[in-house]
């Protein structure tokens, strides 16, 4: 039987086999990654939310001759809470709604809603805390009913409550 002898034939090593293999699979996955970016949907932000206290020191003088003096403190965040993404919306008795943006409260430290509405914030850097309180004072106007926080960004509430 006669022996045959076969040339060597060069062939690429398993390793450099497998570094192949992976990088052209790592570039399909980029590739398909920037074609459908687009369709997958970005997660929706979590609003920021707080437990909030309102403390009612309201007196009634004469029947109609209200004095009002409303303290909204935080007695738990989940989140940061900027005063920049923060409205504050004050329903009165008489069903009027009011909503002010909390940092043109902060800019000043008051804000005068009405002439006889004023909001005063307590505030850290710009931002809601647990040490963090609002004061809303009244005088001769509707008393407030409710009290409420909303995320300008998500447009959710961040807290709320009933006036008693």
């Amino acid at each position: 039987m006669k022996e045959i002898l076969l040339k060597d034939d060069k062939a690429v090593s398993p390793i450099i086999a497998t570094v192949l293999l992976v990088g052209i699979t790592v570039t399909m996955i980029a590739t398909a990654y920037s074609l459908l970016e687009n369709y997958i949907p970005n997660p929706v932000p979590q609003s920021p939310t707080a437990a909030i206290q309102i403390v009612n020191n309201t007196v009634i003088n004469n029947g109609n001759n209200i004095t009002g003096n409303y303290s909204i403190s935080f007695n738990s965040l989940n989140g940061n809470l900027s005063v920049n993404d923060v409205t504050l919306i004050i329903t009165f008795s008489n069903l009027s709604v009011s909503e002010v943006s909390l940092s043109s409260v902060y800019m000043t430290g008051n804000l005068s809603l009405t002439p006889s509405v004023t909001i005063f914030l307590s505030s850290s850097a710009g931002y809601l805390t647990s040490t963090s309180s609002i004061r809303i004072e009244i005088n001769h106007a509707s008393a407030i009913s409710r009290i409420a926080l909303a995320d300008i960004q998500t447009g959710s509430s961040v807290g709320s409550g009933y006036v008693s």
